[in-house]
């Protein structure tokens, strides 16, 4: 049995490679934000579902998914990014919690308000 030392992941700097955190960090997630951009002037956005089944919400409504799109290219960028940054990556995990907090809100509003239509 191989005993796994826990310091090796809590090491400082974070074990991020470069291309994880500009791929990961920065790319994906400004083609998340563009969309999120996007959905909330567009006010349609699509949702992605299983099996091949999604919703594309339009109206006032598709405010609330669009900006947790927009919270989770925050989580990603933070995490990834900031993440792997020496002067930066302190701040990472209250930013994280910040950006899943409000992604949260913004999707229990939005099925607060799509189940009581």
């Amino acid at each position: 049995m191989n005993n796994y030392d826990l310091d090796d992941k809590l090491d400082y700097p974070p074990a991020v490679s470069t291309v994880v955190a500009v791929i990961g960090g920065i790319i994906l997630p400004a083609c998340l934000a563009a969309y999120a951009v996007y959905a909330l002037f567009a006010h349609a956005v699509y949702m992605p579902g299983k099996r091949h089944l999604g919703m594309i919400v339009r109206g006032g409504l598709a405010m609330w998914p669009a900006l947790a799109y927009l919270s989770m290219a925050a989580v990603a960028h933070f995490h990834l990014f900031w993440g792997s940054q020496a002067g930066l990556w302190r701040y990472r995990y209250p930013l994280v919690v910040v950006s899943m907090l409000s992604a949260c809100v913004c999707m229990g509003v939005f099925w607060f308000r799509f189940l009581s239509l």
